[in-house]
């Protein structure tokens, strides 16, 4: 049986302990830390996968698994305990401020992939872009003004890999 973290938070007022089990990463929201993240394992992740037959290929070319990676992410703002779970998540990132969420999506046969961002003060989410595309590499710049991400889309027949773009926001 694969090992899961956990995430323990101690509020150090009143010595109250919080538990959260099946959490693969998580952060606190920069500067501004009255939000944690905590991003859970996917369902995969709880047991061994049996490796599968690759499918017959009739081109010839071994086509790559198109296997979601995305999994729950929950936001739980610390004053208040209230949560929002947000379903396949592949990765996110705050501004230094942590005035901004960022995350991108990763879902099965690609449905609803894209980059999504919140705002911490207002709550308001606007989706960035959405295509039938991988999302990688999700960053924010220092000064947090500017998001970039890596969209990749599978071509087997015309690339031996897949072809990426770099897309940015302002």
């Amino acid at each position: 049986k694969p090992l899961q973290n956990k995430v323990a938070v101690v509020n150090l007022a009143t010595e109250k302990k919080m538990e959260f089990e099946k959490v693969k990463r998580f952060s606190f929201s920069g500067e501004n830390a009255s939000w944690i993240v905590l991003h859970k394992y996917g369902p995969e992740s709880a047991t061994p996968a049996m490796p599968a037959a690759p499918p017959p290929s009739t081109s010839g070319a071994s086509t790559p698994p198109d296997k979601a990676t995305g999994s729950d992410l929950i936001l739980r703002e610390l004053s208040t305990g209230n949560e929002l779970n947000i379903g396949n998540v592949a990765d996110y990132a705050f501004t230094k401020k942590g005035d901004w969420l960022a995350w991108t999506i990763d879902a099965n046969e690609k449905s609803g992939n894209g980059v999504q961002a919140r705002d911490m003060t207002t709550g308001i989410v606007a989706s960035l872009d959405s295509d039938k595309a991988f999302y990688e590499r999700l960053a924010f710049t220092e000064d947090g003004d500017a998001l970039t991400v890596l969209k990749g889309h599978d071509d087997v027949a015309a690339w031996k890999d897949r072809m990426f773009a770099v897309v940015g926001w302002t």
